[in-house]
């Protein structure tokens, strides 16, 4: 649902206090990663989502009908640029926040399954031949699966 606006120059002012909530949201989603919390434990999540679907709501509207923003103030255009700029600039940052936990935790979750596997290998087995059968180790070794490619 677009935003109910007075005029192009109230627009303007509504999407650029979303934008700047955004990016404080994300700042702080930022320094929440920084802190290695989980986000799911995050207070500011649901604000966060609602307000980034609002914003793509928005700038979907004003993409089909560039008329939204036409008459908007100059400075108010000028403000809008400069806050959707540091929006940008967040979630870029954001994103890098991200895939480093990603990786952090993506590289726990193996050392885990590595040790769990190693703890439930027991004892070698020996084969027709003699020697430890590698096709019964290396399924004795698999404790945990997880999946490589999320």
């Amino acid at each position: 649902m677009p935003l109910l606006a007075h005029d192009a120059s109230d627009r303007a002012r509504q999407v650029i206090t979303i934008s700047e909530r955004l990016t404080a949201l994300m700042r702080e989603e930022i320094a929440w990663l920084g802190s290695r919390r989980p986000l799911l434990d995050a207070p500011f999540t649901d604000e966060k989502a609602r307000l980034a679907n609002l914003y793509r709501t928005e700038m979907a509207c004003i993409a089909e009908d560039r008329a939204l923003l036409d008459t908007a103030d100059r400075t108010e255009l000028a403000r809008l640029r400069r806050a959707t700029a540091l929006l940008q600039d967040a979630v870029a940052d954001n994103a890098v926040a991200i895939a480093a936990m990603k990786d952090l935790t993506e590289g726990l979750v193996q050392a885990i399954a590595g040790e769990v596997g190693k703890a439930r290998a027991g004892p070698a087995v020996y084969g027709a031949q003699g020697s430890t059968t590698p096709a019964v180790q290396a399924a004795a070794a698999r404790g945990i699966a997880y999946d490589t490619r999320a």
